[in-house]
């Protein structure tokens, strides 16, 4: 039979290293049997030789002045009370004690007191170690358990690094630490089975909030609390929960149903930590992906019996596959393999989140996870709505240009695999006044294939509402359902122009969405049947060149170039003349490009003009050359260097 990999990972590993307190998870504790407590009244009698520890608390509960040695006293006498709680099997009247002075408040209060500075005293350890007792008999309140926990990590993580606290005792820092994972041990382990997963996500999801710090310290401290915790769940094959007060209701829970919730955020953050530049950080995050790893093959294993060739190849599998992954893409891939769909949404939506956070300064992880992802759609997309919601929540505040990239490759990715689940999910975010989704939008136009298929849904949408409100409003939007109309039915171009006033509903859309509508007329105007179909929209977008905006009117200039190329002379000529016009004006624009742009246009058309119309070009070009004049010495060189030819003297042939 194969053998299993080392229960405590990295061990063989870290032989020749001088020991410290990131190197492993700890060793769990045992955990005693503990008998069934009574209830038969007698509680007073039985704690009359604690009566001088149940003092103690009230003394320092009613007290204004609390010194250290208080604070000690106060915390051991708690351990004590529960340490005879359990030895005498009696609960009766611990509760009302605990919860009438509020102890774990009291606790909270204490922690939250303690210097951030440096670590001098064993407050924050015995205030753990009390948390931990308090937990061990069940009188840790619901509702005070997470702030509990809050403050303990925020006393302990966010001291100073350790070689930065001067006069340290280190004993107290590996201590202090130490405390903490006993702490938690007792909370996971003393959790019913019926909740056992629910507390173990609330922990690993505050844990993670810690990742977040711009400290490598508070980071580092953080991600070996989460290697802590799955090294618990990864250990035993059998993780029972503590049933102190014999409630049958609560079975034992194993790894077989241990259910992590956000397993897949937690993985996504781990491999994304894993890449960090601090060497502590990433260390750490190495032992938890190892860890999590194994935890993930005993449950596909669990199936099996040992001596199953595919139990064997599985588990000698694990020591191998884990020593391979150098990146963030071999980990993707690697954990991929034992991820439910909704699993892997989650890494998805944690890559895409963390290429906003501040906190990770290695973006092209994330980018990497998105890319190894898009290798496999078929397995990583599968939920397109959600992936959607997340692209929409995140977009404005991913400004790095590669994170943009991924981000738009995986939108394009899934519109062109699912274009009616992607159309449908912009279309919930109903008014195109939402920057977020006009930017999807926009990519989505970008490329003839997304868009056109775009469009069909759109269209197909649109048959089914009978309205122009898919948008928002009856006017909002109307111009792209013209252009997905024009674009996916069989209408002739004539019979649209005819019925369809185009501009009647371009100008009272917003700079943005006539933006958004140009660039698909750019996109579609790509094929030229296509392009030929547009013409009769040429009057019309010769309006657009009024507003004043450099991406509408160059938008407007790329459009033209492209249509008047798939059109005769004879076609042209009228057009020409108003475009002409209109081209004069932005020869002086600020912006270098569309000066050149327009000028290079300007030259086009020139020569497209026939006989007839020759007389009024004339006009136009004598209007524009004492502009043209003065760009030949234009500061931007290939402005200066376009040249410009008059129309043709003699009359040419009509095409």
């Amino acid at each position: 039979m194969a053998e299993r990999p080392p229960s405590r990972p990295r061990a063989a590993w870290e032989g020749d290293r001088a020991p410290q307190e990131s190197s492993s998870p700890p060793e769990l504790y045992d955990v005693c049997t503990v008998q069934p407590l009574q209830t038969d009244g007698s509680w007073l009698s039985a704690y009359e030789e604690e009566e001088e520890t149940m003092h103690c608390i009230q003394a320092f509960l009613t007290s204004t002045e609390k010194d250290e040695t208080q604070k000690m006293r106060f915390l051991q006498s708690i351990r004590k009370i529960c340490r005879a709680t359990r030895h005498k099997g009696l609960s009766q009247g611990l509760d009302v004690f605990c919860h009438r002075d509020e102890l774990a408040g009291s606790i909270t209060v204490l922690l939250k007191e303690e210097p951030r500075d440096h670590l001098r005293t064993a407050v924050r350890q015995q205030a753990m170690l009390a948390i931990s007792a308090l937990s061990s008999v069940e009188m840790v309140p619901e509702d005070k358990k997470m702030h509990l926990l809050d403050a303990c990590f925020s006393s302990v993580f966010c001291l100073p690094p350790k070689e930065d606290m001067q006069g340290l005792d280190t004993s107290l820092y590996h201590e202090t630490l130490h405390a903490m994972d006993c702490m938690l041990q007792t909370l996971v382990l003393g959790s019913p089975a019926s909740s056992l997963s629910q507390e173990l996500q609330s922990i690993l999801q505050m844990l993670l909030t810690f990742t977040k710090s711009q400290s490598a310290a508070v980071c580092e401290r953080a991600v070996r609390r989460i290697g802590m915790l799955i090294y618990l769940m990864a250990r035993y094959s059998s993780l029972e929960a503590w049933c102190p007060f014999g409630r049958e209701e609560d079975s034992p829970a194993c790894y077989r149903g241990i259910h992590i919730p956000k397993l897949g955020q937690l993985l996504g953050h781990l491999i994304l930590l894993s890449s960090c530049k601090d060497k502590d950080t990433n260390c750490a995050a190495l032992d938890a992906l190892y860890l999590l790893l194994i935890f993930l093959l005993q449950q596909r294993c669990s199936a099996w019996t040992e001596g199953n060739p595919q139990h064997q190849r599985v588990w000698r599998a694990a020591g191998t596959s884990c020593l391979s992954l150098h990146s963030t893409r071999d980990m993707t891939k690697a954990f991929g393999k034992y991820l439910k769909p909704w699993e892997k949404t989650d890494v998805i939506l944690t890559a895409i989140k963390a290429m906003t956070d501040s906190s990770i300064s290695d973006k092209e992880g994330a980018s990497s996870m998105l890319d190894e992802a898009m290798k496999d759609p078929d397995s990583w997309l599968v939920d397109v709505p959600k992936i959607m919601s997340g692209i929409h929540e995140n977009l404005e505040h991913i400004c790095m240009a590669p994170a943009r990239h991924s981000i738009d490759s995986l939108l394009l990715l899934l519109t062109n695999r699912c274009p009616r689940e992607v159309v449908i999910s912009l279309l919930k975010y109903s008014r195109l006044a939402d920057s977020a989704a006009l930017a999807m939008w926009k990519v989505m136009f970008s490329l003839l294939q997304p868009l056109e298929k775009v469009l069909r849904e759109l269209h197909r949408e649109y048959r089914k509402q009978r309205t122009h409100t898919l948008f928002g409003t009856v006017t909002e939007g109307s111009s792209i359902l013209c252009l997905a109309i024009i674009a996916t039915s069989n209408i002739p171009s004539e019979r649209f122009a005819a019925t369809i006033c185009f501009w009647g509903y371009l100008r009272y859309e917003s700079l943005e969405v006539i933006s958004l509508v140009l660039q698909g007329l750019i996109t579609l105007s790509q094929r030229p049947e296509m392009a030929r179909k547009m013409k009769v929209l040429l009057e019309d977008i010769v309006k657009t060149l009024q507003y004043a905006s450099e991406d509408i009117q160059m938008k407007a200039l790329l459009v033209f170039r492209n249509l008047l190329g798939h059109m005769t002379r004879e076609e042209a000529s009228p057009i020409t003349l108003k475009l002409a016009e209109k081209l004069l004006p932005l020869f002086s624009n600020e912006s270098s490009q569309l000066r050149e742009s327009s000028i290079r246009l300007f030259r086009d058309v020139m020569q497209m003009v026939v006989w007839r119309h020759k007389r009024q070009m004339r006009k136009n070009v004598q209007r524009g050359l004492l502009p043209l004049l003065f760009h030949m010495s234009d500061q931007t060189r290939s402005v200066a260097k376009v040249q410009i030819q008059t129309p043709p003297v003699t009359r040419g042939r009509v095409c």
